[in-house]
């Protein structure tokens, strides 16, 4: 199986591998050394379908699980800590066992895609605003917050934009066999 996914660490020396339910990898390209992350390793990475994974500024791997949920790895080359977030509620139920997509925005925060809603934190996963049908600003988008969450696939969001600009790369359930929409 090759690799689904890559995204550059933040050493200018690495890159961050994933595959869906396999693990994540750190692999140092310059001297080849590596930190696997698996069900198997200490402390566990327990994947099933990894969909999204993106690296902070300080370092830490931000893993969206659309089966487990959204997992983080703290000092992932040092000492690694590995622990599952868990995302306070308002109004419409977040679910905190699926997430389907992860980025880093502006100023440290990172952006999480779960079932039922947007959210985004500033202190490294303390505490989350969440962005839904039911907040205020609300976050709404045909086809993706009807009940159709599961069918994001990733989001990026624009580090340098205040306005926190964000691409959401989902299916279409208007046209499964395309993924696209007629305008």
């Amino acid at each position: 199986d090759m690799c689904q996914n890559i995204e550059e660490y933040n050493d200018n020396q690495s890159i961050v591998m994933w595959q869906d339910a396999i693990g994540v990898a750190l692999l140092n390209v310059f001297t080849g050394e590596s930190v696997y992350f698996d069900s198997t390793t200490t402390p566990a990475l327990v994947p099933s379908a990894i969909y999204q994974v993106t690296v902070s500024n300080n370092g830490t791997i931000w893993v969206a699980d659309a089966s487990i949920g959204l997992q983080r790895i703290v000092d992932p080359s040092g000492s690694p800590v590995i622990t599952k977030m868990t995302v306070a509620t308002h109004g419409i139920p977040i679910g905190n066992e699926q997430c389907y997509g992860v980025c880093q925005g502006a100023s440290d925060s990172i952006w999480a895609m779960f079932d039922g809603g947007l959210s985004v934190t500033t202190d490294g996963g303390t505490t989350w605003t969440n962005h839904d049908t039911g907040s205020s600003p609300a976050f709404t988008y045909v086809g993706i917050t009807d009940s159709n969450w599961d069918q994001v696939r990733g989001i990026q969001v624009d580090r340098e934009s205040t306005n926190n600009e964000m691409l959401i790369q989902y299916i279409d359930a208007g046209d499964a066999a395309t993924g696209q929409r007629a305008a």
